[in-house]
Order: structure tokens, then sequence, then C-alpha cells
């Protein structure tokens, strides 16, 4: 069983996301929130095993910035960073970052 984390600013996606973590028998939804700069928080103090967090964030530091401070201190958790935005740069910058 993994412990998801989920963080998107936008309510459809989170929600949606939500909706597929709970239908699997696979993953427990730990925690679904709409600010990256609350995720390393929710990473170091609860049981995460995977983060799926979007990587523009209308409000904070982006997902590509928190991922990467989350790696640093927890370098065992997984991140999927996810966007619809058609910019094939964030993917560099996530190999970069250490993110899965």
């Amino acid at each position: 069983m993994w412990n998801v984390l989920i963080v998107d600013d936008q309510n459809t996606s989170r929600h949606l996301m939500e909706m597929m973590v709970e239908g699997s028998s696979d993953y427990k939804l730990v925690k679904a929130i709409p600010l990256a700069k609350m995720a390393d928080i929710y990473a170091l103090t609860m049981p995460v095993d995977l983060i799926i967090m979007d990587v523009v964030m209308a409000e904070g530091p982006s997902g590509l910035e928190v991922a990467e401070k989350i790696k640093k201190s927890k370098p065992d958790i997984k991140i999927l960073l996810v966007t619809s935005m058609p910019e094939v740069s964030f993917m560099e910058r996530a190999r970069k970052a250490g993110d899965d």
C-alpha cells in the first residue's frame, strides 16, 4: 500500500486525482492540498511514499522547487510531477532535481 499526498492548486484536477487514488486498492490517500509550500511539511510529518504534484502553482513556490527540497530531506519519497502546460523544459528541471 502506497501512502499518497496530492498537491494541486486546481480544485478539479486535485479532486480527480483524489478519486483515482481512493478508487485503487494499491494506494491510500494521506492528504490532498492546494499549495506546494505546504507539501514539505506533510512529507516530513506524515507517512508519505508518493507525492503527485502539479508543477505550476498560482501562489507560492512551484512544484519543482518544493520537490527538490523534499528529495533532499526525504530521498525515498517518490515524486510524480504533473502539468497541463505545454512546456518541455520542466522535464529537464525535474530530472536535475532528482524527481521520478
